[in-house]
């Protein structure tokens, strides 16, 4: 009898469950999907230059965690709505224990037909998945659909764990409730006190304030209100962050509403029905949007400032590449470099050679600091530098008392500011050389291995280059510039192919920008990824909660029809709605995101603003698709209310 009543339920109760099944079958096809690409044979090719297995396998455990809670909150909204069927039940002589045993079966008759069309799906996205991924980081291989009996094994026991987590809520939430309280439990409304309180006027201000502040302390984190100092730029970073949060949820808690009801009470009782539709929203029903926006809006901002960083770095790796190695090919060791020339004779290829000698001392730069500072962590007056002579670099003549700088890492300019002037001071055993600062050469001279990882190179005059004695040994790149732009992929798959077998470390422009771009690569698929499977999530949360709001609102609906309000009145009120409703938590979203994006993005890359740009219009677009099919699904809703 409980397998009849369950089925007969699931078929009345098809529109109701219609979303709820379509978000689980899709949560099954994406989980199925990516952990398969864990296991796929293409990644093979991706395990050789990235631990993608290792990332992925972490991702999955944020995946779980995402679906779980999306799923969780759903069924809980399902619930809900049948609230008044499941006192009806009790009412009739069923027992509690009777009706969640067919509520259960009703769920797992669900899940188990979601499970099956999910890992379908799921089979067929994977290959698209990972012809996606493999793009993005540039490796060659053929893709071929594949199942793999070991992403369905963890599918299918994840997918359990969320069943069972999703009955023992079904079970309490029966135990809580009299039959009484699930008759009218759709009926309740959250907050019936229409006056003003002062705890409410405090809350909103005080969120709006946090959130002011953590905005105006990432914009000065860099500035001489914070000096650089390493120590104090974390905490500005960490009071950002928890201002910023916790601003948010005051906000909705309080601000929101506030502002709803100053609207209210100065229109003095002549509110238009625009009005009183889209106010009802917010003033009744904030109390328990409160966290869950919270929580939306704080997870889109982490979405999209993670994958605006990863996408900065990779869009930045050509620029890069050309910082950690400004010729094609660098070497160490002349007998490698004339390994490579064999072979490029070989080939035909046309190349020119260019050597430049680099001496390291110690140089006192304090002279030419942004800002006058004690914790870091090199000393700026005994900092040990490259130095160059002018004749080996081009388009640059130094005289005898005047010295050029090359620019530093990203990283490293955030805690070392130079001025346009200054002096700097070169120690040569017991002398030293006191030379002027005279300009920036805009590109790097030597790879990263001979500028210590990305300091700047002093180019002096050569009469003064021949007169300073290097604290260590004297080094030498030994440089390759292919001539044809179209032979440079052949001469770095040689240059891949033996750059084990060299004798000391050697770096490639191209395979700098590879490596650069498989590593962020798999990071931006990995978050994107993720931030795609929380949009979805969110999205239909919020989708599903309108729906419910709509059907409970629909006798509303009918009286004003009858009053003479037609479809297009009620709809300009529920649109005004849901722009509350999907618009302000994208809207926050993406401010917390571009003021922590712009925080730090320079550590990342070279260019901010049209990667940002690229994921915040991508975002905006996809999670306004729930937007529209809200509206819609209300205007359904209003014309067949009458």
């Amino acid at each position: 009898m409980s397998n009849i009543l369950a089925l007969k339920n699931l078929k009345k109760h098809a529109r109701t469950y219609g979303i709820y099944f379509f978000s689980i079958s899709f949560s099954v096809a994406l989980y199925f999907a990516f952990v398969t690409l864990r296991y796929a044979p293409a990644m093979e090719a991706v395990e050789e230059s990235t631990r993608g297995s290792a990332g992925i396998g972490t991702a999955s455990v944020l995946l779980f965690f995402i679906l779980a809670f999306f799923l969780l909150y759903a069924n809980n909204l399902m619930i809900k709505r049948r609230s008044q069927e499941l006192g009806l039940l009790q009412l009739i002589g069923m027992t509690k224990s009777r009706v969640f045993q067919l509520i259960s079966i009703e769920i797992m008759y669900l899940y188990l037909v979601s499970l099956m069309i999910g890992i379908i799906a799921g089979f067929l996205l994977a290959k698209l998945v990972t012809m996606i991924l493999l793009n993005i980081i540039g490796v060659e291989e053929i893709v071929s659909l594949y199942f793999s009996s070991t992403a369905l094994f963890q599918t299918v026991l994840v997918f359990l764990g969320i069943y069972l987590i999703v009955v023992v809520a079904n079970a309490l939430f029966l135990k809580r409730h009299t039959v009484l309280q699930l008759f009218h439990f759709r009926k309740r409304t959250e907050i019936v006190v229409k006056k003003l309180s002062g705890w409410e006027i405090i809350t909103g201000i005080v969120g709006i304030a946090l959130i002011v502040s953590g905005y105006y302390v990432s914009t000065i984190l860099l500035s001489d209100t914070f000096g650089g100092s390493p120590s104090v730029l974390f905490l500005g970073m960490g009071y950002t962050l928890g201002s910023v949060i916790i601003g948010t949820y005051l906000s909705y808690r309080g601000s929101v509403s506030l502002l709803a009801k100053i609207v209210r009470k100065k229109q003095a009782g002549y509110m238009s029905v625009v009005k009183v539709l889209s106010l009802s929203s917010i003033m009744f029903r904030m109390k328990s949007s409160a966290l869950l926006l919270t929580i939306i809006t704080t997870v889109s901002a982490l979405a999209i400032g993670l994958l605006s960083l990863s996408y900065i770095s990779y869009y930045s790796a050509n620029q890069n590449a050309t910082f950690n190695a400004p010729n094609h090919f660098g070497f160490l060791e002349e007998q490698d470099r004339n390994e490579m020339i064999t072979f490029l004779d070989e080939e035909g290829l046309t190349y020119s050679l260019h050597d430049i000698e680099v001496k390291g001392l110690n140089v006192d730069v304090e002279d030419l600091l942004e800002y006058e500072r004690d914790d870091l962590y090199v000393n700026p007056r005994e900092m040990f530098l490259p130095v160059v002579s002018d004749e080996d670099v081009d388009g640059v003549t130094v005289q005898a008392g005047d010295v050029f700088l090359t620019p530093m890492a990203p990283m490293l300019e955030v805690f070392m500011q130079f001025k346009d002037t200054g002096d700097i001071t070169i120690f040569n055993d017991d002398d030293h050389y006191n030379l002027k600062y005279i300009g920036k050469k805009e590109e790097p001279v030597v790879n990263y291995i001979l500028s210590i990882g990305g300091l700047s190179t002093l180019i002096v005059a050569d009469e003064v280059y021949q007169e300073l004695t290097s604290v260590e040994d004297i080094r030498t790149e030994f440089a390759i510039n292919i001539e044809d732009e179209a032979d440079l992929e052949a001469a770095n798959d040689w240059f891949m192919e033996h750059n084990e077998s060299f004798r000391e470390l050697a770096i490639g422009q191209l395979a700098s920008e590879q490596e650069q771009k498989q590593q962020m690569g798999l990071v931006m698929f990995i978050v994107g990824f993720l931030g795609f499977a929380f949009l979805f999530t969110s999205g239909c949360i919020l989708y599903i909660k309108q729906m419910d709001e709509s059907e409970a609102d629909r006798p509303d609906y009918t009286i004003l029809r009858k009053l003479g309000f037609t479809n297009q009145d009620l709809l300009k009120g529920i649109k005004v709605r849901q722009l509350y409703n999907f618009g302000i938590p994208l809207l926050i979203g993406l401010l917390h995101s571009y003021f922590a994006v712009r925080s730090g993005w320079f550590i990342f890359g070279n260019e901010m603003h049209i990667p940002m740009l690229i994921v915040m219009t991508l975002y905006t677009v996809l999670y306004s698709v729930f937007g529209i099919l809200s509206v819609s699904h209300s205007k359904k809703i209003i014309r067949d209310s009458l």
